[in-house]
Parts: C-alpha cells; structure tokens; sequence
C-alpha cells in the first residue's frame, strides 16, 4: 500500500499518541487531519532551514523557536488543535474547553468583524 509521506513520521516518539484516536480522525475528519499533516510536515522543513542556518548572535532564540516548532508539529500530529483534542475548538454540545465567541456576533455585528 502507497503511504503519503505525510504520514513519515515516528508515532512513538511522540508524547500524547493515540492509535485509536487517529483512526477515529481519519475516519471523522479526514481532510481536516489530512491537512494538519501537511503543515506538520512544512514545519520539518522550517525546523531544518533554522537549523541549517543557525543566527549565531542569538543561539537561545533560534533554540527556543525551534523548541516552540517541533511542539506545534507534534500537536498537529497528535491531532491536539481538531475538535476533542488538547487545544481543539468546543464540542457542538458546548462541552468542555473551546476558543472564546466571535466578540463581533456577540454584539450584534457581523461575525469576524
């Protein structure tokens, strides 16, 4: 079976993995994991340029940028920002933590305003 190479990647070696919850998102949500994928993956990229071309004046920010990459990759790989995940949006039923409501739609305007 071809595999897409957004799924090169070392599931062990991350913290929060779940084999189960994966299947579910592939099944559930598929383009959006799919997707979340893809940026995993231009973040490897990211992370090699940095590394590759490290600013020697300032090493603890180039060390800390890559720091804060790998762990938003990881969450992208882990499903972390998809609804049910770590930081993922609300659940429809209002159920546990999500983003905070469009200030605009609340007021009465137009949403994203």
């Amino acid at each position: 079976m071809l595999i897409p190479s957004v799924f090169d990647f070392e599931p062990d070696r991350l913290r929060s993995y779940s084999a189960s919850r994966i299947d579910r998102l592939l099944q559930d949500r598929p383009v959006e994991y799919l997707a979340h994928l893809s940026v995993a993956r231009q973040l490897d990229t990211w992370i090699a340029q940095t590394l590759a071309d490290p600013d020697p004046d300032d090493e603890r920010f180039d060390a800390g940028f890559v720091a804060a990459l790998r762990a938003v990759r990881d969450g992208l790989r882990q499903g972390d920002f998809t609804p049910g995940g770590l930081h993922g949006s609300r659940p429809r039923d209002g159920a546990g933590p999500g983003p905070d409501p469009d200030p605009g739609a609340a007021a009465g305007g137009t949403p994203g305003t």
